[in-house]
């Protein structure tokens, strides 16, 4: 393995770093209660060092979002192509989505909450979750109707 590849593979793990501790943090205390300097200390890197990595906290917590929404749709995604009924794929979500929210708290808590109540802080934020929550959409309404009348027939 050359330097390059040693060099990468370090980057990568510094910002898995970022992330990790990034994630605890604003999971627990908020975007608003949690500082690049918490974040730099958890991680026990320099503030300089998560700079590089994101130019600032709302970047920080897109990244974040949007991991754990990818996580949610590669849940959902696998959960739909078991198959079934389109009332046994919508179960089928709605289990994928509980086991999501129990089993990944503190990404559901950085996913939802904030996007609850209104906290994003800026319009690139505001727009990556839309794309995100569009991306998601798309793979859970076409079984609403059909669940629906399937379960009218009945």
């Amino acid at each position: 393995m050359g330097t390059r590849e040693r060099r990468e593979r370090e980057r990568k793990m510094r910002k898995n770093q970022i992330l990790g501790a990034a994630r605890e943090l604003l999971a627990d205390n908020g975007i608003a209660g949690t500082s690049m300097n918490q974040i730099a200390e958890r991680a026990e890197l320099s503030v300089g060092t998560v700079y590089i990595h994101f130019k600032n906290k709302e970047d920080l917590y897109a990244s974040l979002q949007e991991e754990g929404l990818d996580l949610l749709y590669d849940s959902i995604t696998k959960a739909v192509e078991k198959g079934g009924t389109p009332l046994d794929k919508l179960r089928q979500i709605a289990r994928a989505y509980l086991k999501f929210s129990e089993k990944e708290l503190g990404r559901h808590a950085i996913v939802f909450w904030s996007s609850l109540h209104g906290l994003l802080q800026s319009r690139k934020l505001e727009s990556t979750i839309l794309k995100r929550y569009t991306f998601l959409s798309r793979r859970l309404v076409p079984f609403i109707p059909r669940t629906a009348l399937a379960a009218s027939l009945r």
